[in-house]
């Protein structure tokens, strides 16, 4: 048994709501040639989804696409937009699990 299948036996026992985060999805091909506010067209950004969600046997809206900063030090929209959408996701499903959980 790998690493993730004990990693994802465990949470799926323990009812612990799964995100992956796909990082450097600015990096992608598409993104290059693309404003990246596309990058829900992007076939190569699919099929990296996809692959996640088999490996994890997660659901689409489990898989959260953001682009890294790395030099930059001031705010951009689309950036922003997919890292504060992604955290959103998170912290909404984190609250809804704790007060499922909570005596």
């Amino acid at each position: 048994m790998s690493f993730q299948d004990v990693i994802s036996d465990s949470i799926f026992f323990l009812g612990i709501p799964l995100r992956i985060v796909l990082t450097s999805i600015d990096e992608l091909e598409f993104c290059v040639n693309h404003p990246l506010e596309y990058i829900y067209w992007s076939k190569e950004a699919k099929l990296r989804a996809e692959a996640a969600r088999d490996m994890f046997l997660l659901s689409n809206p489990q898989i959260l696409a953001v682009a890294n900063y790395t030099i930059e030090r001031t705010p951009v929209i689309t950036k922003d937009v997919l890292a504060l959408e992604a955290l959103d996701n998170i912290l909404h499903q984190a609250l809804s699990f704790i007060e499922d959980n909570t005596i």
